[in-house]
Protein backbone atom coordinates (compact mmCIF):
# COMPACT_ATOMS: atom_id res chain seq x y z
CA UNK A 1 0.00 0.00 0.00
CA UNK A 2 3.05 2.43 0.35
CA UNK A 3 3.63 1.85 -3.36
CA UNK A 4 0.28 3.17 -3.86
CA UNK A 5 -2.80 0.72 -5.36
CA UNK A 6 -5.49 1.07 -8.19
CA UNK A 7 -8.77 1.82 -7.28
CA UNK A 8 -11.50 2.11 -9.51
CA UNK A 9 -12.66 5.66 -10.29
CA UNK A 10 -9.99 6.98 -8.87
CA UNK A 11 -7.03 8.84 -11.60
CA UNK A 12 -3.36 7.12 -10.80
CA UNK A 13 -2.58 5.16 -7.59
CA UNK A 14 -3.66 5.92 -4.14
CA UNK A 15 -1.08 5.53 -1.46
CA UNK A 16 -0.95 5.11 2.35
CA UNK A 17 1.74 7.51 4.25
CA UNK A 18 2.25 5.31 6.84
CA UNK A 19 1.55 1.42 7.66
CA UNK A 20 2.52 -0.04 10.74
CA UNK A 21 1.64 -4.16 11.47
CA UNK A 22 -0.41 -4.31 15.03
CA UNK A 23 -0.34 -7.94 15.13
CA UNK A 24 -1.16 -11.13 13.03
CA UNK A 25 -4.76 -9.36 12.01
CA UNK A 26 -4.76 -5.92 12.67
CA UNK A 27 -2.80 -2.80 11.01
CA UNK A 28 -2.84 0.94 11.27
CA UNK A 29 -2.39 2.95 8.30
CA UNK A 30 -2.04 6.62 7.80
CA UNK A 31 -3.58 8.42 4.76
CA UNK A 32 -2.87 11.98 3.51
CA UNK A 33 -6.18 12.35 2.02
CA UNK A 34 -9.51 10.72 1.98
CA UNK A 35 -11.94 9.88 -0.86
CA UNK A 36 -15.12 7.28 -0.60
CA UNK A 37 -14.19 5.08 1.31
CA UNK A 38 -10.55 4.78 0.60
CA UNK A 39 -8.77 2.38 3.30
CA UNK A 40 -11.74 -0.24 2.62
CA UNK A 41 -11.11 0.03 -0.84
CA UNK A 42 -7.41 0.07 -0.59
CA UNK A 43 -7.30 -3.05 1.93
CA UNK A 44 -9.71 -4.64 -0.99
CA UNK A 45 -7.44 -4.19 -3.83
CA UNK A 46 -4.69 -6.16 -2.29
CA UNK A 47 -7.19 -8.83 -2.02
CA UNK A 48 -8.38 -8.58 1.72
CA UNK A 49 -10.95 -7.33 4.07
CA UNK A 50 -11.87 -5.22 6.92
CA UNK A 51 -13.98 -6.29 9.79
CA UNK A 52 -13.59 -3.50 11.84
CA UNK A 53 -12.06 0.02 11.30
CA UNK A 54 -11.27 3.26 13.68
CA UNK A 55 -10.43 6.56 12.74
CA UNK A 56 -7.93 7.98 15.57
CA UNK A 57 -7.18 11.18 14.38
CA UNK A 58 -8.28 13.94 11.86
CA UNK A 59 -4.94 16.05 10.71
CA UNK A 60 -3.50 16.67 14.30
CA UNK A 61 -6.65 16.50 16.17
CA UNK A 62 -6.55 13.18 17.96
CA UNK A 63 -10.07 11.81 18.86
CA UNK A 64 -10.99 10.64 22.49
CA UNK A 65 -11.16 7.33 23.12
CA UNK A 66 -14.71 7.47 24.40
CA UNK A 67 -16.40 9.09 21.36
CA UNK A 68 -19.39 7.69 20.31
CA UNK A 69 -19.18 5.67 16.65
CA UNK A 70 -20.73 8.53 14.16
Amino acid sequence: MLEGVELHQEPGKVRATEVEQLGEKQIRISIDRGCYHQVRRMIGAVSNRIENLKREKIGNLALDDDLAPG
